[in-house]
């Protein structure tokens, strides 16, 4: 309701909006892939809707780690932005909003066989709660429509809280540092 209230009190002045796709992320699970939209009002406040997947680090890269299952989550969410301008071209994000995330957690070990290769069966337990996203987005603008960064994430929940960094690149019509008149 909060954000709400916010959005309505900046919804006639939000003349920027831009996607951010995350490809290339790592998390206290593993390696995270996300990508969000966000509407802003120039330099100052903006909102917007993230979607984040993580998957461990063994099914990325398997041949250096076990072959065993690995914990994935989902979140998607809604954030509310404070924006910072640093210099002419940087800035500074600070967010945090309502999320919905599920996964599944791993459990004990169940067996395991070794015949061919070492396989282990785990117990699953999946799980779907409320959290609280929170971000920290350090943004360089190369244009009006292109920008990159780096972004330091996290969701507190009851279930399974996570954190990571992720690069990061935008596409829309960026904030542009005010000057003058």
């Amino acid at each position: 309701m909060l954000m709400i209230c916010l959005l309505n009190s900046h919804a006639h002045s939000f003349d920027t909006w831009w996607l951010a796709v995350n490809p290339i992320g790592a998390s206290t699970d593993g390696y995270a892939v996300s990508g969000s939209f966000n509407v802003g009002n120039g330099n100052t406040h903006s909102a917007g809707v993230r979607v984040l997947f993580t998957k461990g680090l063994g099914s990325l890269i398997p041949s250096i780690m076990t072959r065993e299952p690995t914990p994935l989550s989902f979140e998607a969410g809604l954030l509310y932005n404070w924006c910072t301008p640093i210099g002419e071209r940087r800035s500074l994000r600070i967010g945090g909003g309502l999320s919905y995330v599920y996964g599944t957690r791993l459990g004990d070990s169940l067996c395991t066989y070794n015949f061919y290769r070492k396989t282990t069966y785990y117990e699953r337990y999946a799980y779907q709660t409320i959290g609280v996203p929170l971000t920290v987005d350090l943004v360089r603008r190369l244009n009006n429509h292109f920008g990159i960064g780096v972004s330091a994430f996290g969701n507190i929940n009851p279930a399974r809280p996570y954190g990571g960094l992720s690069l990061f690149i935008l596409l829309g019509n960026l904030p542009m540092k005010k000057t003058g008149n």
